[in-house]
């Protein structure tokens, strides 16, 4: 049967041709008696062979992907992800050959079963039996991602049943990505079995968990001269219950965050392009799970040909014992951990020296501390210039920290070169609540950005 697995991008895949038996040459006597044609699959071809009594199969390219530097690295890479995996539940990968007239081929155990499809096929099995198999998938998976490595194509035909026993094997990681890997990273799957955003083309968000990145690379795509050049990184991930989605939060230097109320804000606008919550016309909201909690998030405006709009979203409560005094200022966590110091003739201020010299003081705990400076306006607002810990840079604005610095002085309007914010929120006299950032958010471009190895 034909298999529809594929990279969810534009690929003229030309029609296979059979693989001719005269031209399999350096398989021994032995070998080659028993090869056969099994099945075929996208771009590749399964054979048989006895190998020293034992049967093991061996997976080739087509001829007409043979050569192309695409396929044949996905073939090098199915190699390498498998055979670094050791699992009863998993088939097993023993070597990576080249066979002239197949070309490169991966060896590998041969299964002696059914595709679940098929095992289904025959009735409804036994509630014992249906038990064990599912357990045995999730053990597979869980062992997986353990070694974060996700297999990208689970569907019926790539689970095997065992004849013998009724034993469970995970087959066919053809499309299968690792964190340690940077090529072939694109959106992958079949069809009828992914998830609809992976589909829709357009934006892809992190839902169906397909972008893994490590620190170097986010840190790459952060790098304001080599990369996009941006403050952090966002995925847009999953979440259960009464939330839209989570959302998981990284500093330009790779390591994650708890919270970026801006980052925040930026995430609603673009769930809610997305769908995602209650899209009502005029005022859309969205409430999705961040490292420090719950929040929920409304679209006051938005112009859509412009890509620009005011975006608000709830902080966590801040309890009134935990805003300490601190140095010269205040500490206390918005999110993230922010000191805040008042100075004079901020304009002129060495933000990046100072920031960097406090943020990294005993006193602001062994992590450090994001460092807000502040002054009075004359138009009453108050003037607010952060040093971000992991940007290790001044960055325009911060959301935390903006939200901190109302906080500390009861200013709810405040400034910062990247633009106007109010924040409210209730004094309870233990607490501060129903804490609220508001702010611009703007669509600055749209692209993709390919991360070499």
């Amino acid at each position: 049967m034909p298999d529809d697995s594929t990279f969810f991008s534009p690929a003229n895949d030309p029609a296979s041709k059979d693989v001719n038996m005269s031209d399999v040459l350096s398989l021994s006597k032995d070998e080659a008696k028993n090869l056969i044609h099994s099945s075929e699959a996208g771009w590749s071809e399964i054979w048989l062979i006895d190998k020293n009594g034992r049967f093991r199969a061996l997976k080739s390219l087509k001829p007409s992907f043979r050569g192309q530097a695409r396929y044949e690295s996905l073939l090098r890479k199915e190699y390498e992800i498998g055979y670094s995996l050791s699992h009863t539940a998993i088939r097993e990968i023993y070597d990576f050959r080249n066979i002239p007239g197949l070309g490169n081929c991966i060896e590998m155990e041969w299964v002696d079963g059914v595709t679940l499809t098929e095992f289904l096929s025959g009735g409804r099995p036994a509630r014992a039996t249906a038990k064990k198999i599912a357990l045995q998938l999730c053990d597979a998976l869980s062992y997986l991602h353990s070694k974060q490595i996700v297999h990208r194509d689970l569907k019926p035909s790539n689970i095997l049943i065992t004849h013998n026993g009724n034993y469970l094997k995970l087959i066919d990681f053809g499309l299968s990505d690792a964190s340690s890997w940077s090529i072939l990273k694109g959106p992958a799957g079949t069809a009828s079995f992914a998830a609809p955003e992976l589909l829709a083309g357009g934006v892809i968000d992190n839902r169906t968990e397909t972008v893994s990145l490590t620190t170097d690379q986010i840190a790459r795509v952060c790098h304001r001269r080599m990369g996009v050049g941006a403050d952090g990184l966002i995925l847009l991930g999953r979440a259960g219950g009464e939330y839209d989605f989570a959302m998981h939060y990284y500093n330009s230097d790779g390591q994650p965050a708890d919270m970026c109320g801006n980052g925040g804000r930026c995430i609603a606008a673009f769930a809610c392009d997305l769908g995602l919550g209650n899209n009502a016309a005029d005022h859309p909201q969205v409430r999705f799970l961040a490292e420090d909690g719950p929040h929920h998030a409304e679209i006051i405006s938005w112009n859509q040909s412009d890509g620009i709009g005011i975006v608000t979203v709830g902080m966590k409560d801040v309890p009134s014992a935990q805003i300490v005094r601190c140095l010269d200022g205040w500490l206390l966590d918005t999110g993230v951990p922010h000191y805040v110091q008042r100075v004079s003739n901020l304009a002129n201020f060495d933000v990046v020296g100072e920031g960097r010299r406090i943020r990294h003081l005993k006193e602001l705990g062994p992590n450090g501390a994001n460092v807000n400076f502040i002054e009075d306006l004359d138009n009453g607002r108050l003037l607010v210039r952060t040093y971000e810990r992991g940007v290790e840079d001044e960055t325009f604005a911060c959301g935390t920290g903006v939200t901190a610095c109302a906080i500390v002085t009861g200013n709810r309007l405040l400034y910062t070169r990247g633009g106007d914010f109010k924040v409210d929120f209730e004094p309870t006299g233990n607490a501060f609540t129903n804490v609220r950032l508001t702010g611009p958010v703007s669509l600055n471009f749209k692209g993709e950005f390919t991360l070499n190895s």
